[in-house]
């Protein structure tokens, strides 16, 4: 029976051992130079197997948290959909009195906030997936969208005693898939008046501007510091005294819309002076 020279090197990542290397030379013995460059392999093949391994955990954890997503999203949905459908029904009900009236706005006021919420979870995996949202986007004409948002903004400050005023100027067709545009200005305004005390004002704008339209909303809340102005971009990004107040993902969302319709989204704050978001939106050339 023929023995051969041979040289086992562990394979060890941060201090966990993988494997072993085992190399069988033949005849010729295996000098300290050649045993150097094998251990040299060895690490490297270590920490290739060590990155293959995290890879493959994170892989199995984002598909778990896709398949945890859906399920959530499926299983909350169809509650909150019975919630909405009853207090519709209730709403159509004869004879109900004030208090009545109150506590039904009220439930839908939360049924609306936890819809929002889901499609918020929802919207945040498809981006982390793929980079972008889906979209459809149609001629629209920018007043027309800034209207509508207005009205719901309207119906919407009456709850908290906020006033709410629109200005509207020029008129253009942007090129953008109407429901996520409004995702946007929803997203807004809902911040706006969730930030604005009683008896505050918020101010939603669209005005057109060469070959582009910009819609804003302000409000007269406490303001954002500069050090924030980026981070509140962020997904899960929530300033510590505001943390209990949402997920931290519109904003993040309401950014990636407005990119995907080649558009830009910043905010105008100081502290103690309210704040001011605004973004961009190009307007179609058919608007000439």
């Amino acid at each position: 029976m023929n023995h051969y020279p041979a040289v086992v090197l562990p394979l060890i990542s941060e201090g966990e051992a993988l494997g072993a290397l085992i190399v069988i030379q033949g005849k010729k013995r295996l000098t300290g130079h050649m045993i150097a460059h094998l251990q040299s392999m060895a690490d490297t093949a270590a920490v290739s197997l060590r990155r293959a391994s995290l890879l493959e955990e994170v892989r199995q954890l984002l598909h778990n948290r896709e398949e945890m997503l859906r399920v959530l999203a499926h299983d909350l949905r169809n509650p909150v959909n019975t919630i909405a459908l009853a207090t519709a029904t209730l709403r159509s009900s004869t004879g109900l009195g004030q208090a009545q009236e109150t506590v039904i706005e009220m439930i839908e006021r939360s049924a609306g906030r936890m819809n929002r919420l889901i499609q918020d979870l929802i919207d945040n995996a498809l981006i982390e997936h793929s980079g972008k949202l889906p979209m459809n986007a149609k001629e629209e004409l920018a007043d027309h969208l800034a209207e509508e948002v207005c009205e719901l903004t309207r119906i919407q400050a009456k709850a908290k005693a906020v006033h709410v005023r629109c200005q509207i100027e020029g008129q253009a067709i942007v090129i953008v898939d109407r429901d996520r545009l409004l995702q946007v200005l929803t997203n807004l305004i809902d911040n706006a008046i969730k930030f604005t005390p009683e008896g505050g004002t918020v101010t939603v704008k669209s005005e057109v501007h060469q070959n582009q339209v910009r819609f804003s909303v302000s409000d007269t809340g406490p303001g954002i510091p500069k050090a924030d102005h980026d981070r509140i971009f962020r997904p899960f990004w929530q300033a510590p005294a505001t943390a209990h107040l949402g997920a931290g993902l519109g904003l993040a969302i309401a950014k990636q819309i407005v990119e995907q319709h080649s558009g830009r989204i910043w905010v105008e704050s100081e502290e103690g002076r309210g704040s001011t978001f605004v973004f961009t939106i190009p307007a179609s050339s058919s608007s000439n």
